[in-house]
């Protein structure tokens, strides 16, 4: 399977961002951000299947089988990993599932960067899937998703964006004297250089700003852009409140995190 590609992942976005589309819908850019989550998850899974004892038995892996799973976030396609002796069964996705189960794909995302313990995991799992998955196989598909989380996180930004929005949302946290103390996630939203195609008249004209050589210049080129543009509306309330939407429907159940970490994985 080929390593995920952050910077197309990220123009999609960007592109529909700008132009009001929902991020987390049918043909969202996050439908293949998740399908690269669960197909770690099922490498997490195989991990564990192919323990010392299904080796010694010669048991091997035996490339992967491909198919279509339909999820609230679009269609998106898994490589179920497959062994020699056809003894691998994956309980995230099972051989024969076309369908994710409802609730899940919205929570996928979230569900490993929480904090949780393996048995709250567990719990949840049963709860929405039918079945209890065990904490070793939650923990190998932890050490699989985790780091593409890490890799989103650091991935690298443009130097200048002319354009920046940011909103927070709130969470209790316990402090290093045991104390509920509040904290922000902030969540911010840029707008790249080149823009966006329905707003290249507006990127024309704030070039100017962001290229002035001196500060006086950038003020007069700001007045010049407020006389051209400052009728016009450039919004992102709905992304925003989209998005904050979705981060507690997989948080709804914290009333106070442990410390500060399950918040930093969390974004």
């Amino acid at each position: 399977m080929e390593d995920f590609d952050y910077k197309s992942f990220q123009a999609k976005a960007l592109e529909q961002l700008k132009a009001g589309k929902p991020l987390l819908g049918k043909d969202g850019a996050f439908a293949p951000l998740l399908e690269n989550l669960l197909n770690a998850a099922l490498e997490g899974e195989m991990d564990v299947h192919m323990d010392e004892e299904e080796r010694l038995s010669g048991n091997r892996r035996n490339g992967y089988n491909r198919k279509q799973v339909q999820t609230s976030l679009g269609e998106v396609t898994v490589h179920t990993p497959r062994d020699r002796d056809s003894r691998f069964e994956p309980e995230f996705i099972k051989k024969r599932e076309r369908i994710l189960a409802e609730g899940v794909a919205d929570r996928i995302i979230g569900l490993y960067a929480l904090g949780n313990s393996t048995r709250e995991i567990s719990d949840w799992m049963e709860e929405n899937l039918g079945n209890r998955v065990s904490a070793d196989t939650i923990s190998a598909i932890t050490d699989r998703v985790l780091p593409e989380l890490q890799s989103w996180r650091t991935r690298p930004l443009d130097s200048v964006y002319p354009i920046v929005w940011m909103d927070a949302i709130h969470y209790k946290v316990m402090d290093d004297k045991n104390r509920p103390v509040t904290r922000a996630i902030y969540n911010v939203l840029g707008v790249d250089r080149n823009g966006h195609k329905d707003q290249k008249a507006f990127m024309k004209d704030l070039k100017p700003v962001y290229q002035a050589v001196s500060k006086e210049q950038a003020e007069v080129e700001l007045d010049n852009l407020e006389l051209n543009w400052g009728e016009r509306l450039i919004y992102t309330t709905n992304t925003v409140k989209e998005y904050h939407r979705q981060i507690r429907k997989v948080t709804k159940n914290k009333g106070v995190f442990t410390n500060d970490a399950p918040l930093h994985e969390l974004v």
